[in-house]
C-alpha cells in the first residue's frame, strides 16, 4: 500500500519484466573508493551499500564498475573483468537483499576519461583527440579490439547475473568511453562507428544488444546517457532525444538514467556535479524532455536531497525515478525518516562536495563533511552507549562543539554546550553569507534541533570562564572555542584599511572601493570572499602564491568558482606574493623570479591566512582532574569537515 505521506515516492516501479522496486528512492550510481586491490568488492563496499537499503532506498546502483583491462583502474574503482570477481558482487548483493532493496551494478569503459600514466599503456578511445583534464592522448581502437570491448560488457553482465546483482546500468555517459563515440566532440571516425548518428550509436547498441544476449530477455538493463555534453560541439539535447527513441523502437533499455555533461572539460565537470553554488533540481529539465519521448521509466539526480521536492517531480510526472547520491551519503536513513514523517531528523546534503567528490578526485575513499561514520559501516553501524554516564561540559557551540555535544548525549553522557554568541553555528554563520553558501545553514539547523531532541541543555551568549566550567563538576570538558583570523603582516600604517575575509562576511569591515584579497590557502574563503564584494560593486584583485586562486578547491566546486570570478571581472594574480601595503599601494613579489612590483589606488587589504587556535580556556583549565579535550579550529584552524569529525571523536572517546 502506498504510503499515505509521500504516495508517489514510495509506491512500488516495475524496471522491465523481472523485477519491481519497492518505491521510487535510488541510491545513485557513484564511486566509493572503497574497492579491494584489483576493484574487487569487499566487506567494506557492502557495508556501505547495505546501511543506504537499510535506511530504506529502492534500489542501490554501484558506482563505475570496469569491464575490459584497457581501462586502468584508477581512483579505486570496482572492476568486473572474469569469473573471480563474482563473489566479491554476490557478497554486496546479498547484503542488499538482507534489507530489501534491489541492486544494480555500473558497468563502464573509462577509455579517454581515465589515467594512463604509469600504466605503461596509452589510452583508447575512438579517436586521438587529447583528454584536456588529464593531459594524454589516447590510442584510436581499432575495430577487432571494439568487438572484445562488446564482448567484455556482455561477459560482466552475466557475471553479476550470476552474482545475484538485479540488474545493469550500462555507462554512456560523462565522457567516459561509449559517450566517446556517441559525441562528434571526440569521434572523428571515418569507418562504421563514426560520422553519422547512426553510426556512432552503433558501439551503444552492440553493447546492449550483447547484454542482452548474455542475461535474456527479463534482465533488467538501463542507460545512463549525458543527453547534453554542455560543451561547445558535444553532444546535444536535440541528438540525444533521437538517440533515446531508437533504443526505444529496439526496446533494448528497461530504464534511462538521465545525466548530462563530461569529466573531460573543467566547466562541464563542474555543472554536472552541482554543489552549493548551484540551484536544486539542476537538470530536472533535461529529464523531462527525455520523458516526453521514451517508453521506459526515467531517473535524474542533481541537488533532489529533499524527499517532499521528490515527491512532487513523481506526482508531475516528471521523473519516474528520483537519484541521491550525496543526500543518501549524508543520511542513509533519508528515505526512512520521510517514510515516518520524521523530517527534522532528516541531516541534510549541503552539498559542498569537498568531503566526497573532493575526496574521491583525490583518489581518497569517500567520506561526508557532516557524517563521519561514511566508510565505518561496519564499525559504526550504531553508536555505542557509553559504559558509564558522565557529566560532560562542550565550550563553544561551532560545528565541533555542536557535534560533540550531539554525540555525547546520544551515548548517554548529561552534556552542557557554552556558547558566547546569541547563535549557534560559528564560523558556518560567516562562510553562509557568501555566493552560494547560505545552505551551511541548513547544517546548523540540523544540529540546533538535535541538540533539543536529544535534551543537550545549551546555554547561549555566556562567555564561559575557568570557574564557569567547574562550577558544572563536569567529568570532562571539550573546549570547542574555535579560531580568531590570523593577522596580516607586516604591519601596516593604517590597520583600519586591513581586515579578514571573516570580518568582511561578518559586515563589520569597512571596505573601500578598491581591494587586494589575499588567498593565503586556496581554499573557498578567500574566493568567494572575492565574488562576495565584488557582487557588491567593488573593484576587486585577489593574489596568492599559488599557481592559481583557490587552488585546494575541490574539483567539482573550483571551476563554478572560477567561472564566477570570471564573470564578475575579479582580476586573478598568481604566483605572487603580497609583502606590503603602505594605505594605498599594495607591494608585490613574484614568486618564481623575484621581481618586485604595486598595485597603486589601493583602499582596502582581505586576507585569508587561516587562524590562530583561541585556547586561553584549555590553558586554564590546566591541573582540571578531569578529562580536557581541544576539538575542532581550537585544537588546530582547519576544515569544516574536520571540525565534524574532531568533535564526533572526541564524544566517542568519553
Amino acid at each position: 500500500m502506498p504510503d499515505l505521506l509521500l504516495p508517489h515516492l514510495f509506491s512500488p516501479l516495475r524496471i522491465g519484466t523481472g523485477l519491481t522496486l519497492r518505491n521510487r528512492l535510488v541510491s545513485a550510481p557513484h564511486t566509493t573508493v572503497f574497492a579491494e586491490p584489483g576493484g574487487y568488492p569487499g566487506p567494506r563496499e557492502a557495508a556501505y551499500r547495505a546501511a543506504r537499503a537499510r535506511g530504506g532506498a529502492g534500489l542501490i546502483v554501484l558506482g563505475t564498475s570496469i569491464v575490459h583491462p584497457s581501462s586502468p583502474l584508477d581512483y579505486g574503482v570496482l572492476a568486473n573483468l572474469d569469473d573471480s570477481y563474482i563473489p566479491g558482487y554476490r557478497l554486496v548483493a546479498e547484503a542488499v537483499h538482507q534489507h530489501g532493496a534491489a541492486l544494480f551494478a555500473q558497468l563502464n569503459h573509462q577509455g579517454a576519461a581515465a589515467h594512463g600514466r604509469g600504466t605503461g599503456r596509452p589510452l583508447v578511445a575512438p579517436s586521438p583527440v587529447p583528454s584536456f583534464v588529464h593531459g594524454e592522448v589516447p590510442r584510436a581502437l581499432e575495430v577487432e579490439e571494439i568487438q572484445e570491448i562488446v564482448r567484455a560488457f556482455a561477459a560482466a553482465a552475466a557475471r553479476c547475473q550470476r552474482a545475484g546483482v538485479d540488474g545493469v546500468l550500462i555507462h554512456a555517459a560523462h565522457g567516459y568511453l561509449l559517450n566517446q563515440f556517441l559525441s562528434p566532440l571526440t569521434n572523428r571516425r571515418t569507418d562504421q562507428y563514426g560520422g553519422s548518428l547512426a553510426n556512432r550509436l552503433r558501439l551503444l547498441w552492440e553493447v546492449l544488444t550483447a547484454v542482452r544476449a548474455a542475461t535474456g530477455p527479463a534482465y533488467p538493463v538501463g542507460v545512463r546517457l549525458s543527453v547534453d555534453e554542455l560543451v561547445p560541439g558535444g553532444l546535444t539535447l536535440d541528438e540525444s532525444l533521437e538517440i533515446i527513441r531508437r533504443l526505444d523502437r529496439g526496446g533494448l533499455v528497461d530504464y534511462l538514467d538521465v545525466s548530462c555533461g563530461i569529466d573531460t572539460d573543467l566547466l562541464s565537470h563542474g555543472r554536472h556535479y552541482p554543489g552549493m553554488q548551484l540551484p536544486e533540481e539542476t537538470w530536472v529539465d533535461l529529464a523531462a524532455a527525455v520523458k516526453r519521448v521514451a517508453s521506459v521509466p526515467v531517473a535524474c539526480a542533481g541537488r533532489i536531497g529533499d524527499p517532499q521536492r521528490a515527491e512532487r517531480l513523481l506526482a508531475e510526472g516528471t521523473l519516474d525515478l528520483v537519484q541521491m547520491a550525496r543526500a543518501l551519503i549524508a543520511d542513509p536513513d533519508l528515505p526512512n525518516k520521510a517514510r515516518e514523517g520524521r523530517w527534522d531528523e532528516i541531516r541534510p546534503c549541503l552539498y559542498i562536495s569537498s568531503g566526497c567528490l573532493g575526496r574521491l578526485y583525490r583518489g581518497q575513499p569517500i567520506g561526508c563533511v557532516q557524517n563521519p561514520t561514511v566508510g565505518q559501516e561496519r564499525e559504526l553501524d550504531e553508536i555505542p552507549p557509553a559504559a558509564r554516564a558522565r557529566r560532560v561540559v562542550v565550550v563553544g557551540g561551532g560545528p565541533a562543539g555542536m557535534q560533540a555535544a550531539v554525540v555525547a548525549r546520544q551515548r548517554g553522557h548529561h552534556v552542557v554546550l557554552f556558547e558566547r554568541a546569541p547563535h549557534l553555528g560559528g564560523q558556518m554563520w560567516t562562510a553562509a553569507q557568501a555566493p552560494g553558501r547560505a545552505d551551511l545553514l541548513a547544517g546548523v539547523r540540523f544540529l540546533e534541533r538535535e541538540l533539543e531532541r536529544r535534551g543537550v541543555d545549551v546555554r547561549l551568549g555566556v562567555d564561559a570562564t575557568r570557574q564557569w566550567v567547574l562550577d558544572e563538576r563536569p567529568d570532562a570538558v571539550l573546549v570547542a572555542t574555535g579560531s580568531d583570523a590570523a593577522p596580516f603582516e607586516p604591519a601596516v600604517p593604517d590597520p583600519g584599511r586591513v581586515c579578514s575575509v571573516r570580518e568582511v562576511l561578518d559586515g563589520v569591515a569597512r571596505v573601500g572601493q578598491r581591494v587586494v584579497v589575499v588567498d593565503g590557502l586556496g581554499r573557498l574563503a578567500a574566493a568567494s570572499t572575492a565574488d562576495y564584494l565584488a557582487a557588491r560593486g567593488h573593484d576587486v584583485a585577489i593574489v596568492t602564491r599559488d599557481y592559481a586562486v583557490g587552488a585546494h578547491i575541490d574539483q567539482t566546486t573550483r571551476p563554478i568558482v572560477e567561472y564566477r570570478l570570471r564573470a564578475a571581472g575579479v582580476r586573478q594574480i598568481a604566483g605572487t606574493e603580497v609583502i606590503g601595503f603602505d594605505g594605498s599601494s599594495v607591494q608585490l613579489r613574484d614568486c618564481f623570479t623575484g621581481r618586485v612590483w604595486s598595485l597603486d589606488g589601493v583602499d582596502t587589504l582581505v586576507h585569508d591566512l587561516g587562524g590562530r587556535p583561541r585556547d586561553a580556556l584549555y590553558a586554564e583549565l590546566a591541573g582540571f582532574e578531569g578529562e580536557v579535550r581541544r576539538i575542532g579550529d581550537c585544537l588546530a584552524p582547519r576544515e569544516l569537515e574536520d571540525a565534524y569529525r574532531d568533535g564526533f571523536q572526541a564524544a566517542l572517546a568519553l
